[in-house]
């Protein structure tokens, strides 16, 4: 959700299966920009710890060769038990260094299957060797504080998963004292079992303050990542996020200029996200209006996060601003009509929006100015010079709410499709209410395609000026050939009645040919 100072692009909420060429990192969703990096980080640091714990478990065979020696009735079971955990280790680490990032959720199996192998390896080593007076118990020890140094985590995380590994080996050796009487006798003996109480003991410990140390190194971590620099930019503040990403301002030092930070949040089930975010690039980058945002610089960081940066323009959502109520005509229409001129800019470069709605709409004073709009968030954006409408026909992109009755139908999108989104959008700020009072994303779109908006006399209290209703409603046809056509007829429109509000406004309602 946009914080009220937000700048640019609130990122859009539905993903679009496109192919992309690239190699797609993907994680869970709501899984943030740091969450991120952290994830790739720990992956890298499990690629690096994983050859190594394969190779060390092999490598310790002697030291069972030498208890082997002093019990050889427990030779085979070690060497039975050292190598099962090596295996885990090595394909472990093959899955990791060959696959692709793993999500989350793959990641935590990977990380309790290779420390917790270890960790009941030793346990079951000690049950060969020495029971509950083993010197295996160090091998746990070992496990322990591996992982908390590979894998620092918030205490949440963290401790659940080190309780895990550090209880295997008590665990473990109550179940031996059941099958084993050697075990069961040890539990009887008083000083066997004063050494095997401090030496759990000694694992709780152990446990807490790598749980606690793990907890401050995340935070710490956290409190650093502000500082940052991903492709050339400081992070300085996180403005807000959305389903696919967060915006943040940022620093540029070269040019001493703060800029408005866009960064693809990974965690969808398709790599569409990748090639959608540079559609919103390539869309912002063919657009000069002054109400449209600028897009200044577009990348992928080393750690495989991609961002583009646009102009910092304080201000607030128009979503923000009808918290307040309906607003006054002129400044009404004066808001819808810079929209519309943006939209008409983008109509004549082949650009649809196509998800026109009071949050992607930013308003903010500029020195003497008041209420400078900026279009933003092109997430779902489609040029129709580049795209047929074979291949985008079908889908159904925006938000339901202003969706127009045709891309509620799936049918593709028309420049008139952004002019009845924003139609709506004149309607909320006229009356101060939604055009349709549905509970649900179906019934809205079902609303749009077949339900007769209510005249905006019959919502609002005072008399309007004559012809501003009657443009609405013509903004609101259900057939899209009865519109203004694109951005620039319902600008012209909305400037005649600003000059002239007596009578209806007379604006080109037929498709042009080629447009």
């Amino acid at each position: 959700m946009m914080q009220d100072k937000t700048t640019i692009s609130p990122v859009a909420e539905n993903p679009r299966r496109i192919g992309s060429g690239r190699k797609i990192v993907r994680l869970d969703e709501g899984l943030s920009a740091q969450d991120h990096a952290e994830h790739v980080a720990n992956v890298a640091r499990m690629r690096r710890i994983g050859a190594v714990g394969a190779i060390v478990m092999v490598l310790f065979a002697p030291a069972d060769l030498a208890l082997a020696w002093l019990r050889p009735e427990g030779f085979l079971p070690l060497l039975a038990i050292r190598f099962a955990a090596a295996l885990i280790w090595a394909v472990a680490w093959a899955r990791l260094h060959y696959g692709k990032i793993p999500s989350i959720w793959l990641f935590s199996l990977i990380d309790l299957a290779v420390f917790g192998a270890a960790s009941l390896a030793m346990s079951l080593c000690a049950t060969f060797s020495g029971g509950l007076e083993s010197i295996y118990i160090q091998g746990v020890y070992v496990a322990l504080i591996c992982r908390g140094l590979v894998l620092p985590a918030p205490w949440r995380v963290g401790a659940p998963r080190m309780c895990f590994i550090g209880g295997i080996f008590p665990l473990t050796m109550f179940a031996a004292a059941v099958v084993s009487p050697t075990i069961r006798s040890q539990f009887w003996d008083p000083h066997t079992l004063v050494e095997f109480v401090v030496g759990v003991a000694t694992l709780g410990a152990a446990t807490f303050l790598l749980v606690v140390g793990g907890d401050v190194i995340c935070s710490v971590r956290r409190e650093t990542y502000e500082q940052k620099q991903l492709g050339g930019y400081q992070l300085l503040e996180k403005l807000g996020s959305g389903g696919m990403g967060e915006v943040w301002r940022a620093h540029y030092a070269p040019l001493r200029r703060d800029v408005a930070l866009k960064i693809l949040r990974w965690g969808f089930d398709d790599d569409g996200a990748v090639e959608r975010f540079e559609r919103e690039v390539e869309a912002l980058a063919a657009l000069r209006h002054p109400n449209t945002v600028r897009i200044y610089d577009f990348g992928v960081s080393e750690d495989g996060m991609y961002y583009f940066a646009m102009e910092f323009v304080p201000g607030v959502t128009l979503a923000s601003v009808l918290r307040g109520g309906a607003l006054e005509v002129g400044r009404a229409v004066r808001i819808a009509h810079q929209v519309a001129r943006a939209l008409g800019e983008a109509h004549c470069a082949g650009i649809l929006h196509r998800d026109i709605k009071p949050s992607n709409i930013l308003v903010s004073n500029i020195g003497d100015e008041r209420d400078l709009v900026k279009l933003i968030d092109f997430g779902v954006a489609k040029n129709i010079f580049l795209e047929s409408d074979q291949t985008m026909s079908g889908s159904v992109l925006g938000t339901p709410a202003y969706m127009s009755p045709e891309q509620a139908r799936g049918e593709a999108a028309l420049p008139a499709s952004d002019v009845y989104s924003l139609g709506v959008v004149l309607w909320m700020m006229l009356s101060g209410r939604r055009l349709f009072d549905t509970e649900g994303s179906e019934q809205a779109m079902l609303a749009h395609m077949n339900q007769k908006p209510r005249l905006l006399s019959e919502v609002v209290a005072e008399a309007l000026p004559p012809g501003l209703e009657s443009l609405v409603a013509l903004a609101l046809e259900k057939n899209p050939n009865r519109r203004p056509v694109n951005g620039d007829a319902f600008a012209s429109a909305l400037v005649r009645f600003l000059a002239d509000s007596n009578g209806i406004p007379s604006v080109r309602t037929t498709e042009p040919r080629g447009a």
